[in-house]
């Protein structure tokens, strides 16, 4: 955390020395040309869900899981700037949680047989991984270097997001288990993102940008070759960011 915010600091300090830097002298300074290499550090808030059909020759059981939670998030971004109106790049991404931020699994299972009750628990205590692929881009509106709002950006870009959540094992024969057990998300995602940039040198920047994340995927999972039961798995999250970068 302390991190994030000295970093947030110098990106306020960058903002003031531009407003007195001479830009317009040079057409090659303060400008993203050819490689474009970015890289940023913030946190996330996510929500997931997912319902996984276990099909049987009794029935459907169906277990419906969620989890929700803050954690620190990296991401590094590689590709090419066109005249320093877009950045083409491939982005990833990783993210962790080791229980020291906010975050809740939770779990139910609607069992086979209908006279067996509903299993259902709240995890708080938990740890979890996010892993980040994609490709995306980035437009810069304006040009005008004496502008205020120069270095604004809009981004999006598009991908493959796994979270992998690992939790203390619940089951039906007893109520608390000491083991642990793990739960997969994994969802093809679309993400736009505003920011502002500061030039702090010829070619290099500071920059802040919010983001918006939705991700889902449906498919079906068969377990065992054999069976010919085929079990189907739905997943869908929402994530929400605020990231520092420095860009060139």
């Amino acid at each position: 955390m302390k991190k994030i915010f000295s970093t947030i600091l110098l990106v306020a300090l960058c903002a003031f020395t531009q407003l007195n830097a001479a830009t317009n002298d040079d057409p090659g300074s303060h400008v993203h040309r050819g490689f474009y290499f970015s890289i940023g550090t913030g946190l996330i808030y996510t929500s997931l869900d997912q319902e996984y059909n276990d099909k049987m020759s009794e029935g459907v059981e169906t277990t419906t899981s969620s989890y929700s939670g803050l954690f620190s998030y990296d991401e590094l971004r590689l590709g090419a700037s066109i005249a320093n109106l877009v950045s083409i790049y491939a982005t990833f991404g990783f993210g962790y949680n080791n229980g020291s931020m906010p975050s809740s699994y939770e779990e139910e299972v609607e069992p086979v047989n209908k006279d067996m009750p509903k299993s259902r628990f709240d995890e708080s205590d938990n740890v979890d991984f996010r892993l980040l692929f994609g490709i995306g881009g980035e437009f810069y509106p304006i040009q005008n270097k004496a502008s205020s709002l120069y270095g604004l950006f809009v981004g999006l870009s598009l991908g493959e997001m796994i979270d992998i959540v690992i939790y203390t094992s619940h089951d039906y024969d007893k109520i608390y288990k000491d083991e642990t057990d793990s739960r997969g998300f994994a969802n093809l995602f679309f993400r736009v993102e505003a920011g502002k940039e500061w030039w702090f040198s010829r070619n290099w920047s500071f920059g802040v940008a919010l983001s918006f994340a939705y991700g889902s995927a449906d498919g079906e999972v068969d377990d065992d070759d054999s069976s010919k039961y085929v079990d189907t798995e739905s997943d869908s999250g929402v994530t929400v960011g605020l990231m520092v970068r420095l860009t060139h």
